[in-house]
């Protein structure tokens, strides 16, 4: 099987210059960066990308993704897609939204949010959470992009019951999908 793209996964501790040489690896290998995320977590940082391979394939991405990685304590590792994994979506017939839940810091937060979206067949696209706040109030702090199959005034519903359960508050709002 011919390869033609591939998911690229970096991370390490965080430090400038990631970006840059990861960068220039895919430019010297003479790939394109068709898709990507990029992200510090405290102290780490995390990159996934979309790949689509230059003429040297993954052979020749490996060969200048390596060092790169080495130089700056990376780990990384590449994953073949087949060209439907990679395909653009069709129009869903789905509501884009952001969900936010806030409320005292505690586990247990988002397994029974992640679920309840995925009762109701609501995709996840985007999950971002983080403890904000003082050290004696810590504050939990989720954002979800989504895509909904059902009414937002549903989901908003359902999921403010689950979130007084939870002792937090939680908004559900429409956006406007934006393709990069």
């Amino acid at each position: 099987m011919d390869v033609e793209y591939v998911l690229l996964t970096v991370s390490g501790p965080d430090r400038p210059g990631i970006v840059a040489a990861i960068a220039e690896a895919l430019l010297a290998a003479e790939c394109n960066l068709e898709d990507s995320s990029m992200t510090q977590l405290r102290g780490e940082f995390a990159i996934l990308l979309i790949v689509r391979l230059g003429p040297g394939g993954v052979a020749a991405l490996e060969a200048h993704i390596g060092p790169a990685a080495a130089e700056l304590g990376l780990d990384y590792a590449l994953h073949p897609l087949a060209a439907a994994e990679v395909a653009r979506p069709a129009a869903s017939g789905r509501t884009p939204c952001m969900i936010t839940v806030f409320g005292a810091d505690h586990p247990g937060i988002v397994a029974p949010v992640a679920r309840f979206l995925a009762d109701r067949q609501v995709n996840v696209s985007d999950l971002s959470t983080e403890v904000v706040g003082s050290a004696d109030k810590p504050v939990y702090a989720m954002v979800i992009e989504a895509e909904s199959p059902v009414p937002l005034a549903d989901l908003e519903t359902g999921l403010a019951s689950l979130a007084r359960e939870l002792a937090c508050d939680v908004s559900v709002k429409e956006i406007e999908a934006y393709p990069l």
